[in-house]
């Protein structure tokens, strides 16, 4: 019997926001993740539409286009999730927002939900890159060595 989701792991675990499979940040083919310009991370190629959150934290940015969205975890980690690679020539179509700037979210809730129909239609790498944008105050530890992560249950990485 698999083991039923547990929220709230520890306030330093990080966990998957989507199933898929891990890409190193610096596989990513956009020079502003793949440099660690904006922070460390990783990145999930993903083959499910729902995000959820990877932990405790307050929603502080929405791209208008919905194509990234900024979480303060209350530790002041501050992390981005951008969806898809170029997803902001979408202009918002195929992805629909759950929460809105200034939400608490806990590990879990939904926060995005993308159409993988939409994403292919117009040619859009669904490739998510998730960056600890202060990660030289927040140092990432124990990232993932697992090729595949299960949102909501795998452990992405430790501060």
């Amino acid at each position: 019997m698999r083991k039923k989701y547990q929220p709230h792991i520890s306030s330093d675990h990080i966990l998957a926001p989507i199933d898929g499979r891990v890409v190193s940040l610096i596989a990513v083919p956009d020079r502003v993740f793949s440099s660690l310009m904006l922070g460390d991370g990783l990145a999930i190629k993903p083959t499910s539409e729902t995000y959820y959150a990877p932990c405790d934290a307050r929603v502080t940015v929405i791209a208008s286009s919905r194509h990234s969205i900024g979480l303060t975890l209350f530790n002041g980690a501050e992390m981005l999730m951008h969806i898809g690679l170029n997803s902001d020539q979408l202009h918002g179509e195929g992805i629909i927002s759950h929460v809105k700037i200034g939400d608490k979210v806990k590990q879990g809730d939904p926060l995005i939900t993308i159409d993988f129909q939409v994403f292919n239609a117009h040619q859009i790498d669904p490739l998510t890159p998730i960056v600890i944008i202060n990660s030289d105050k927040y140092p990432l530890k124990n990232k993932t060595h697992l090729t595949h992560v299960k949102a909501k249950e795998s452990i992405l990485f430790t501060f």
